[in-house]
């Protein structure tokens, strides 16, 4: 578990990976390099405090970029002993969603919807016996797949919330810890809402949280 947020953080579509070299970042990649160096030295603590400094400057600066990339690497320092860790872990991770300004805001309710998804498909054999009477909203184990679905579908949705503003939010906002990809995708997802909105289709195209739906669930399409 303990490096679980890390992975999710870095399968954000590559969306947080080397910093894109230019005259602005220039601080910053000086301060990762603070990071990674103290991770190659096996000094975790040392490598902790540089990503706090990170993080302060990021909100400070109101740096969205850089404060999700912060967020990520906090949640990779935190203590994994027991189950209940994760818990706490993914509090915070709300709690920072919750208090994030447009657009970091929209960016960490995707990442956590995903974190939660992600959870169950690594431990989706302890789901199986799982029933509604035994769930325990502290205990990620006691989960049904109902519970872990709707969690999803509601980070998600808040992930899109403001679609007028994600619609004017250029992705470029983002390109200082961006790998960019392809100039078609670029062009098929141009905006922050698009690319959210796509992270969220992947999800709901899934044919697993579909077991979750009523026998008469139906959709009227225009």
């Amino acid at each position: 578990m303990k490096n679980l947020f890390l992975r999710l953080g870095l399968t954000l579509c590559c969306f947080f990976a080397y910093l894109q070299p230019n005259y602005a970042q220039t601080m910053y990649e000086n301060l990762w390099k603070k990071v990674t160096d103290a991770e190659s030295k096996g000094l975790p603590e040392t490598a902790r405090k540089s990503v706090e400094e990170i993080y302060q400057k990021a909100k400070t600066e109101k740096n969205n970029a850089q404060l999700v990339k912060a967020v990520i690497h906090r949640l990779k320092y935190f203590e994994f002993k027991e189950e209940k860790d994760l818990v706490k872990a993914l509090n915070q991770l709300k709690d920072e969603a919750d208090k994030a300004e447009m657009p970091t805001k929209n960016v960490l309710y995707s990442m956590l919807a995903e974190v939660y998804w992600k959870y169950y498909e690594e431990n989706r054999w302890q789901f199986s016996g799982c029933t509604k009477m035994a769930e325990n909203s502290e205990d990620l184990e006691t989960w049904t797949l109902d519970k872990i679905v709707e969690e999803v579908r509601k980070y998600y949705n808040l992930s899109l919330q403001n679609t007028e503003t994600l619609q004017n939010t250029k992705v470029d906002i983002f390109d200082d810890v961006i790998i960019k990809g392809s100039t078609s995708a670029r062009k098929i997802r141009p905006t922050l809402y698009d690319f959210l909105a796509w992270r969220a289709l992947n999800f709901y195209q899934s044919t697993e949280p579909e077991v979750t739906r009523p026998a008469y669930y139906f959709q009227m399409n225009d």
